[in-house]
């Protein structure tokens, strides 16, 4: 099996030789392809000269910034078109991967080949590695992940942000007609994981060291999070349509009656304050109960459409 690490790079020209020299202690004949985004070749000169003494080493420089995305698939179509890799694991250029836990996602990897899947790194299910995150990165980490099993209905897309991969040439061939839904910026991973998602194939998670003693990122963990909560939320409406309103079952029914509950108890809401407002008398309890008992009904729908949507997955 040919492995080829693809490493897209920017604003990291020292940190990358770093991640090389494990690669190559590591995985002595895998192919490293390192794809710099609109940087100068200059502030690479001894990547430069690494390569040129190395053919196993590949740079690519790309003419404009495209994003981490655009970085990556470039390496990717690299790897396999040209170069002829059956594997390609994605980690990023900043040095916060232990290369040799690449073995662990290669170990992931479905043993019949016709079963395709992607495998990815997560760093969060041990709660002893929270203090190596920033207060601010943690609760964003946490956050995105659980919207993410809410929106998606599986676990294994625990840490949709990690940024350690394990693609196969099958999976990439198979994912042709979505690469160009794919996002190119910060929000790829999370954009290539619904696509395998949306596309029927298998996610698989594996736990990644993480290594954050020098984190520094220039990215807004604010404007971060929103965009990819928002990418999520438009999957879930999506497959909230597809599985349980174009085919019924009992999520269905749990669903619908959530929905019902749902705009009784918005439409009673409205009366009551209006009457409120406009007639300045006091609603009866005998109104209030009605309501609660319709906002209760609402809350205990919700639940159970939840609880069936994530006990039917992974």
């Amino acid at each position: 099996m040919k492995i080829g690490f693809v490493i897209p790079c920017y604003k990291s020209a020292n940190a990358v030789l770093s991640v090389i020299s494990s690669v190559k202690a590591d995985f002595p004949s895998a192919l490293i392809i390192t794809v710099v985004d609109g940087e100068p070749q200059n502030i690479y000169s001894d990547l430069l000269k690494l390569s040129a003494a190395d053919n196993s080493l590949q740079v690519v420089f790309r003419p404009e910034n495209g994003g981490v995305g655009a970085a990556t698939m470039s390496g990717l179509d690299l790897a396999f078109s040209e170069y002829g890799c059956d594997v390609a694991i994605k980690v990023d250029s900043d040095d916060q991967m232990v290369i040799n836990e690449a073995n662990n996602l290669l170990a992931a990897l479905p043993s019949d080949r016709d079963d395709i899947a992607l495998v990815k790194g997560e760093r969060i299910s041990r709660i002893v590695n929270f203090p190596k995150f920033k207060p601010r990165r943690l609760l964003g980490n946490i956050i995105i992940n659980l919207f993410s099993l809410l929106c998606t209905g599986r676990r294994s897309v625990l840490d949709p942000t990690c940024g350690y991969l394990c693609i196969t040439r099958e999976l990439w061939d198979n994912l042709s007609a979505e690469r160009s839904h794919i996002n190119v910026d910060y929000r790829f991973e999370s954009s290539l994981i619904l696509s395998c998602l949306s596309a029927g194939f298998e996610i698989k998670s594996v736990y990644v060291t993480p290594k954050y003693d020098n984190h520094l990122s220039s990215m807004s963990d604010f404007m971060a999070g929103r965009q990819i909560l928002f990418l999520f939320l438009k999957f879930y409406f999506k497959r909230i349509i597809r599985e349980y309103f174009m085919t019924t079952n009992l999520g269905t029914l749990y669903l619908l009656s959530f929905l019902a509950f749902f705009v009784m108890g918005s439409f009673l809401t409205i009366i009551y304050i209006s009457i409120g407002i406009y007639t300045g008398l006091y609603i009866s309890s005998g109104y209030i109960a009605l309501w609660l008992l319709i906002m209760f009904s609402c809350l205990g729908s919700a639940l159970k459409f939840l609880e069936f949507d994530l006990s039917n997955r992974d």
